[in-house]
């Protein structure tokens, strides 16, 4: 992809799917941390993005030598509003 469509993505999921100019912040409040074994943990909370907040649980992974926190979860778009 060249740096004119590059751009052209860019502004097109700022502007149109996330609405950063309406709402720029995105956020993710824990409520509930399961430890997995391990270094593994489960992480529930609430992810409002666009205005719209929604339960979501994200498993994430402890790097004790960095104090570093990952993690990953899966969610439709279309449940905040965004094609």
């Amino acid at each position: 992809v060249n740096d004119k469509d590059k751009k052209k993505v860019l502004d097109e999921a700022r502007n149109n799917m996330l609405k950063v100019g309406q709402y720029p912040e995105m956020r993710f409040t824990s409520s509930k941390i399961t430890p997995q074994g391990g270094n593994k943990f489960q992480v529930d909370g609430t992810l409002t993005i666009r205005g719209i907040a929604k339960p979501i649980t994200i498993d994430a992974m402890l790097d004790p030598e960095k104090i570093v926190i990952s993690g990953k979860s899966v969610f439709k778009m279309t449940g905040y509003g965004m094609k």
